[in-house]
């Protein structure tokens, strides 16, 4: 994709779309009890994000949580998965 040429709606469109992707096959390895699968594909999902370039405030959440070098999965999990929600909860303001 070249940068330039999308906007932030359709940035943020297409980030609401791979967290969906993600949460669909993270959550059931998460309640089957494959916690490391959820969190990485939690973890491979938030770094496709962060080349989209969406809005700088949930950028920075995400960036944060990718390099935070936690060995407990459980946790990973869980900081990436409510910072998906507030990516698809967040709406742009209007211009």
């Amino acid at each position: 994709l070249n940068m330039s040429t999308t906007s932030p709606s359709t940035n943020l469109s297409q980030a609401k779309q791979l967290i969906s992707k993600a949460i669909s096959i993270g959550a059931p390895a998460y309640n089957a009890g494959d916690i490391n699968k959820c969190a990485t594909v939690y973890q491979d999902t938030a770094k496709q994000i962060t080349s989209l370039g969406i809005p700088s405030a949930l950028q920075s959440d995400l960036l944060a949580e990718i390099e935070n070098e936690t060995s407990d999965d459980n946790a990973k999990a869980w900081a990436l998965r409510r910072i998906f929600d507030s990516i698809v909860d967040y709406t742009l303001p209007l211009t």
